[in-house]
């Protein structure tokens, strides 16, 4: 039992660590878009000023 239980709890672990990643995927590029629009505001006034 303890044999054929380890590859299938094997196999869970590295599906959920497979949608973990991709939630955190998801995250940063989302975050990476709103510090990307905020950086782009932040450049126009900085060229506006130079």
């Amino acid at each position: 039992m303890g044999l054929s239980f380890f590859p299938l709890y094997k196999f869970e672990n590295s599906f959920i660590l497979s949608l973990v990643l991709q939630k955190v995927k998801v995250i940063l590029t989302f975050f990476r878009k709103i510090r990307e629009l905020n950086g782009y505001h932040g450049h126009n006034k900085n060229k506006t000023y130079a």
